[in-house]
């Protein structure tokens, strides 16, 4: 089954390459597949289309009502009604017999009505190789079935009919197979204008790594989002971010929020993490198409790293999951005029939060002697409080 729960992730994944993000519709479309109501998915996808469907939207409003209903006369008819064909003296045959349609053996009707018509009705085997599907359909509960068969025939100068005919199966297939990477790559294609890549980046990487999905997910969390945002913000208030910075990431995981916030205004970015796994994901198939972002396995406490004498601002967003920063033993090898953009958090019972703090003073204290703040701001979350500070060696 689709997941409605996802839909929190990937609102912020989109919100991240976009701006004024309504998913409205389509938590609307998920619920509806959630609660099985498929008559209405169909017709909520119809109506969302970004395109002129009223004419396709005419024909399916009758259509879902009537299969809704079971009014299998009323499914015929608007069927006969749209096939672009001369169809009026079958039709008048045809319905008195859909009556009779309560003896279930429809096709067996269709069948003796067609083979004893006028042999002048030229397009008689045309309509029956409409109706045989379409009545058997109707008998199996087959609504994406009949849904398809009358699209297929209704007039031809109808030119989104193939689209959406193939949009709805598309989705309808995915559903079937609880595949949300075409799921929701299909959908948002169809029904906005959003840009998508990360989204469907992120969906490709959990089809194929089901294990680490909800390590993703959670990198893209509401928290995650407005704490790295916030951040974000700070660095932009400092920093001359108009020009190339060289910027390197401490306890990088997968860069999921500070990559894409940084990457237009870097020459480059080196993402440090202890986790190569976490660092393969992100390289490989998250943000393989930035060229200017650096990936090293290491810990950031053992390790120097020559571009430091360069670099116009680190960032450490993981200072609870490492010793306090005044310990960190290569403050003397960076350029003088680097910014820092630390946070750390009161999160305690956290796997890895080895280094909480219960203050941003105590935060403070974390610092060298002559580290000078610039910025400094407290964010309240449901798991506690995360703590910011922006500054330099002074």
């Amino acid at each position: 089954m689709i997941d409605r729960e996802n839909l929190k992730y990937y609102e912020n994944i989109l919100s991240i390459e976009n701006q004024d993000i309504n998913l409205e519709n389509v938590y609307k479309i998920v619920t509806l597949i959630q609660e099985n109501k498929y008559l209405s998915f169909i017709d909520t996808i119809v109506s969302s289309i970004s395109k002129d469907t009223k004419e396709v939207q005419n024909i399916l409003d009758p259509l879902l009502f009537a299969i809704k209903e079971n009014d299998y006369r009323s499914i015929v008819d608007i069927a006969l009604s749209n096939i672009d064909k001369d169809t009026e003296e079958v039709r008048n045959i045809l319905d008195p017999l859909l009556f009779a349609i309560k003896e279930n053996d429809y096709r067996s009707i269709v069948d003796i009505v067609l083979s004893n018509l006028n042999t002048d009705i030229s397009n008689v085997e045309e309509v029956r190789n409409i109706l045989d599907p379409l009545l058997f359909a109707i008998k199996e509960n087959d609504y994406r079935n009949i849904i398809d068969i009358v699209l297929s025939n209704i007039d031809k100068n109808i030119g989104e009919v193939e689209n959406i005919k193939n949009i709805l199966v598309s989705l309808l297939f995915a559903v079937k197979e609880n595949d949300e990477y075409s799921f929701y790559t299909t959908l948002l294609e169809s029904i906005s204008d959003y840009e998508i890549d990360l989204l469907e980046n992120v969906l490709k990487i959990c089809k194929h790594n089901p294990q680490r999905a909800e390590d993703i997910y959670d990198s893209f969390s509401t928290n995650q989002l407005q704490s790295k945002n916030q951040l974000l913000n700070s660095i932009y208030d400092v920093l001359d971010v108009s020009h190339d910075l060289e910027i390197v990431i401490f306890g990088s995981w997968y860069g999921s929020i500070l990559i894409p916030g940084l990457a237009d205004r870097a020459r480059r970015i080196s993402c440090v993490d202890l986790d190569e796994g976490v660092l393969k994901v992100s390289k490989n198939q998250m943000y393989y198409h930035l060229t200017n972002v650096d990936y090293v396995q290491a810990d950031v406490f053992d390790k120097s790293l020559s571009r430091y004498e360069d670099t116009d601002l680190i960032i450490n967003t993981s200072c609870e999951h490492m010793l306090p920063m005044k310990e960190w033993p290569f403050w003397n090898e960076v350029n003088n005029n680097a910014i820092f953009a630390l946070q750390s958090n009161n999160m305690y019972g956290i796997e890895g939060h080895i280094n909480c703090v219960e203050s941003i003073e105590e935060f403070k204290e974390q610092m060298p002697a002559n580290f000078e703040i610039i910025r400094e701001h407290e964010l309240e979350e449901e798991r506690g409080t995360r703590f910011t500070l922006v500054g330099c060696i002074n």
